[in-house]
């Protein structure tokens, strides 16, 4: 996953956590909540015990570099090159290393997903969410007012139905709008109460129930397929929590 293709070399990044706390990164043991970032220069100076599980991420900079721009709306972000201990929120840590256990967790299962539209949005989370824990002493963008709020949403959501059989990521999106991801998140919020990833899988989902209303022969798999869903068994769990019914029990 991630893979790196630049010849630029690559950065790692490792979550310091309870696990692996008595590792030895550079002769320092470091506290759980911190990040560990090896630079495209940075050496490896590294000792773990033996019952340590060390899990780490590996990209290239320029793929963390552009997803940072387009979040954060900036182009001043550039990562180091040297290898640095990074203390991000607590939120912002607990965000990256659950999406990242997450998409660990869904891949070692499915390896195949990771080259599915729901795989893509799953890596993009992870990337957001590195990003906030990479920069997060960014200076904020100032935020639009509420009436380009309002117009921002609808022109998100315009793009969301243009591609609901070919899913996107909130980087995408952000890309697309020229927004950062702050005021993206804070727009729909506004106004739906959810986050455009949540609502987009709402959109995708009713794309779903119309098809399999209208068309008495397409199957529940086939029909969800086109939308972006592979896991039937997530995919059942949205639909029933969305309409109150499994999608096998749609009146057809």
């Amino acid at each position: 996953m991630f893979e790196a293709t630049t010849p630029g070399g690559v950065v790692s990044v490792y979550p310091v956590n309870s696990g692996n706390a008595g590792s030895l990164w550079h002769g320092r043991r470091l506290t759980p909540g911190q990040l560990v970032f090896h630079g495209t220069t940075s050496e490896a100076d590294h000792y773990s015990d033996r019952r340590i599980d060390h899990l780490g991420i590996s990209l290239s900079p320029e793929t963390i570099e552009d997803a940072a721009r387009t979040l954060l709306n900036s182009d001043s972000l550039v990562l180091p090159c040297t290898w640095e201990v990074l203390t991000p929120p607590p939120e912002a840590f607990a965000g990256f290393t659950n999406q990242f256990a997450h998409l660990l967790r869904r891949g070692v299962a499915d390896p195949s997903l990771l080259g599915t539209p729901e795989g893509y949005q799953m890596e993009q989370d992870c990337l957001r969410s590195l990003v906030a824990s990479l920069f997060h002493t960014a200076a904020p963008m100032p935020l639009l007012s509420l009436h380009n709020r309002s117009r921002l949403v609808r022109r998100a959501e315009e793009y969301m139905r243009t591609r609901l059989a070919d899913p996107v990521g909130t980087i995408d999106l952000c890309r697309e709008l020229a927004v950062n991801d702050r005021t993206l998140r804070l727009a729909f919020r506004e106004r739906y109460g959810m986050g455009p990833m949540v609502y987009y899988k709402c959109l995708r989902l009713n794309a779903v129930r119309s098809l399999l209303k209208t068309d008495s022969v397409i199957s529940v798999h086939e029909a969800a397929k086109l939308f972006g869903f592979r896991h039937m068994g997530n995919f059942a769990a949205d639909y029933h929590r969305l309409f109150g019914q499994l999608p096998s029990t749609t009146p057809r």
